[in-house]
């Protein structure tokens, strides 16, 4: 407080010296301060404690202290066992290439975010030298402070690592080591940090390079562009797979020699959950060490290597990590050369030379995105009292829930006509009729009513609506950012769908239309892949038939079992058969379960009919809080349906259940999710409607269990068989 009233003071002033005084005022009033956590670290270091008795003390202090300012900055505290193998494989990789060893002192060892120094400790550790040849850099005082006391023979900078250059830290060192472990920080855009060579091919991937821990790699390039050396850095994994890292695995490709990644897992908010190593974080993680030996960086071969820390919990993994001494003890398997390439292994029999399944398609387009909930609901009677509601709400702006993209006051047009134009919310007379209410797919199996309205939603994809007609289809999967779970890897829908359809959750460029236009004279499948496929199986395929054989082939659960690995990485591919018994077969699994998720309203072979096991066995009063299933019984409140068999009740796309997802959003759900004051306008009752729906729902998925057997079977046939590559 007294260094900001300082530097306040000065702000009124107009000599040339002001400034100068206020940081000098500012360095006596921080003084004291410095001196005590200086005193602190001393002290620490005087108890004789452990290492590990005394980095727990020294986190606990820094947690106390400075919590919001690290989670801020993106920094965690590494474990132990992490810094150990980085600096062993460090070690090892200098040594066996480079004939260096840790405390050479023509080698110039830097961690660009030191914390309190736990990796320069372990280096001077296993070096067994002073660290005078370490450059150990912290942007937080405290941590810098304790570092600084812990380490008294290195250089321990405070200052931000990416506002040094890396010409100044390397200075006339002959080779240069950088490791650690820097912030992540996700849309911590640096200007003019990314280096131009990271660019995206698709600018509309771009957005996920700005983390820091991407600009700490580019930094890091720029250290070994000016002398031989390694780089080692623990950091988010999503540089090894994503569609928008293309440009910075080039780079990375171009600078070194080798480079080594070892993927430790650890993602606790995707489909596929796994421990992760560092507390506190929820995004997978890795290891990446790369060596660039002496010469010109332009056209290096650089050969890529993967090994994966497995591991049931956090513990297991840690334990793993601190067996590694060397690059010997990892078993490795070769990554392709291609440059912009994920930093993976080749997966599997031909899996690359499949097409993905987007690349069937000439246009992917993203679902519905309404920024908020209200609009969307299980009864048509429902979404007119929420209209009602907002018309007569004091407060218009709060009803809507405005976002900085839609408010109140701001027209729109509609959204099959672009030459009607719709006035602004706020201008409506309080008896204005509600705008349609159409139904929406809004999860995997799951149809909702909405109000289509462009003024109710931040992203309504007027594109869809206009190429939506009777006979349009639609495929949903995860294209692209987030691998897929188990379940199907792909479901299909009559309706507009959501952004989040396929599981709730990752959605962006998901949905693949089957059409075009609205009157479906224009294919959305590409002819090439037809002509070719059809010389291959020595008969005509239509864009039905693909769907149809993509639903057969993908849509079911034994497609992500039987490709697990490979399917790590985003975006489906189809093994697209030469075979015409196979072909046949899966198109008319596909079709008969692409009638299933779409009610009959698709694909309806003659004589279909919407029935199943399922029955009510007790009815429902009032509106269910409660949903459980025992035996074959599944009880909605009051009200029970039967034979209801686990496969079914389980059922799950990626990590959604089906039937419970369902049942949620029409079921009270106090502390639920909210947008505005309209979400608290509940159905009243339950409906008979809702009864039929439910029971369709039932139906529909025990249709799906019955035929997914089949469809493996034939998946498994397809595999061994002959196939049309990409």
């Amino acid at each position: 407080r007294a260094c900001f009233a300082a530097l306040l003071e000065a702000t009124g002033r107009t000599p040339p010296g002001a400034l100068a005084e206020a940081v000098q005022r500012a360095r006596e009033v921080a003084a004291p301060a410095v001196a005590a956590v200086e005193r602190v670290a001393r002290e620490i270091a005087a108890a004789g404690l452990s290492e590990g008795e005394e980095d727990r003390l020294v986190e606990g202090f820094l947690a106390a202290r400075a919590a919001a300012a690290r989670a801020e900055a993106g920094a965690f505290y590494t474990p132990a066992e992490v810094i150990a193998a980085q600096v062993a494989l460090t070690g090892s990789v200098l040594a066996a290439e480079l004939g260096v060893t840790l405390a050479d002192p023509s080698l110039r060892i830097v961690d660009p975010a030191c914390g309190t120094g736990g990796y320069a400790r372990a280096i001077v550790a296993r070096g067994g030298h002073g660290g005078e040849n370490v450059v150990a850099i912290e942007a937080m005082a405290s941590a810098w402070s304790i570092a600084q006391a812990r380490l008294p023979k290195a250089q321990v900078r405070l200052a931000d690592a990416l506002a040094l250059a890396p010409a100044e830290i390397v200075g006339a060192a002959r080779y240069v080591a950088c490791v650690g472990n820097p912030p992540y920080d996700r849309g911590g855009a640096r200007p003019g940090r990314i280096p131009p060579a990271f660019g995206a091919t698709a600018p509309i991937h771009a957005k996920n390079l700005h983390n820091a821990y991407v600009h700490f790699w580019g930094w890091a390039l720029g250290l070994v562009a000016r002398a031989p050396g390694v780089v080692c850095l623990v950091t988010p994994a999503s540089f090894l797979r994503g569609p928008g890292f293309d440009g910075m695995r080039a780079a990375l490709r171009a600078t070194f020699d080798a480079l080594w990644i070892v993927e430790l897992g650890g993602d606790l908010r995707g489909p596929r959950t796994s421990a992760n190593v560092f507390a506190g974080v929820r995004t997978p993680v890795c290891v990446a060490l790369g060596l660039r030996r002496a010469g010109e960086l332009a056209d290096r071969a650089c050969r890529v290597r993967h090994a994966t820390i497995a591991g049931a919990d956090r513990a297991a993994k840690l334990a793993a990590l601190a067996k590694v001494g060397s690059l010997a003890e990892l078993a490795w398997e070769d990554v392709p050369e291609d440059r912009r390439a994920p930093l993976v292994p080749a997966a599997g029999r031909g899996w690359a030379a499949w097409p993905r399944l987007a690349e069937l398609f000439h246009a992917r387009r993203s679902g519905l995105q309404w920024k908020r909930t209200w609009p969307v609901g299980p009864t048509p009677e429902l979404l007119e009292r929420r209209w009602r509601a907002l018309l007569a709400a004091e407060d218009r702006a709060a009803a809507l829930r405005e976002t900085a993209a839609w408010t109140v006051t701001r027209a729109a047009v509609d959204l099959w006509d672009e030459e009607v134009a719709l006035p602004p919310i706020a201008s409506l007379p309080v008896d204005a009729p509600a705008p349609r209410i159409v139904r929406t797919a809004w999860r995997a199996y799951d149809r909702m009513w909405c109000l289509a309205d462009a003024r109710l939603g931040d992203r309504l994809r007027p594109g869809l609506w206009r190429a939506h007609g009777p006979a349009q289809l639609y495929l949903t999967s995860l294209l692209s950012t987030a691998p897929l779970s188990e379940g199907p890897g792909v479901v299909a829908c009559a309706e507009v769908p959501d952004l989040h359809h396929f599981r709730g959750s990752f959605g962006a460029a998901d949905v693949l239309p089957l059409w075009l236009d609205a009157a479906a004279t224009r294919s959305n499948v590409r002819a090439e892949v037809l002509e070719r496929w059809g010389a291959a199986l020595g008969r005509a395929v239509t864009p039905d038939e693909l769907v149809r054989y993509v639903v057969g082939c993908v849509g079911h659960p034994g497609y992500v079992a039987r490709l697990h690995a490979q399917l790590a990485e985003p975006g489906p591919r189809v093994p697209l058969t030469a075979d015409p018994r196979l072909f046949a077969g899966l198109v008319a699994l596909g079709g008969a379960l692409v009638c299933a998720q779409t009610y009959g309203a698709r694909m309806r072979p003659e004589g279909w009919r919407a029935e199943g096991r399922a029955r009510r066995v007790a009815a429902i009063e009032g509106v269910p809080q409660r949903a459980e299933h025992r035996g074959e019984v599944l009880s909605v409140g009051t009200g029970a349906f039967a034979p209801v068999d686990a496969a079914v009740w389980g059922y799950a796309v990626s990590g959604l259940p089906v039937v419970r997802s369902w049942l949620r959003y029409r079921m009270l759900r106090p502390g639920g999710r909210t947008s505005s004051p309209l979400d608290a306008i509940r159905p009243a009752r339950w409906t008979e409607a809702l009864t039929a729906e439910l029971l369709e729902l039932l139906w529909a998925i025990e249709r799906a269990v019955e035929l997914h057997p089949r469809q493996d079977a034939l998946l498994g046939e397809v595999l061994a068989g002959p196939l049309v590559g990409a």
